[in-house]
């Protein structure tokens, strides 16, 4: 297993102490996540790639629609209103 050395603020340090959070397996969960999250952004872009060659950009106006779409989903999720 590899070692390597990280610095942390005093105070970062401290609270985690506090809260009796391993530094080490806090990296490790974090790193482990954010290969994850790349590795899907990754994937996500090979699809809209393949998609985008079988039907082709999307026009202004299905951009528009899929635009207001998100902002209604968005709205109800965190309880905003639509005007």
């Amino acid at each position: 297993m590899a070692r390597i050395e990280i610095e942390l603020s005093d105070e970062l340090h401290n609270a985690l102490k506090e809260l009796g959070i391993s530094t080490s397996e806090l990296l490790t969960d974090a790193a482990r996540a954010e290969i994850r999250r790349r590795s899907l952004l990754d994937e996500t872009d090979r699809y809209l790639e393949e998609i985008t060659q079988r039907v082709g950009d999307p026009t202004p106006e299905g951009l528009a629609r899929s635009q207001a779409l998100a902002l209604r989903i968005l709205n109800r999720s965190t309880g905003k209103v639509s005007l």
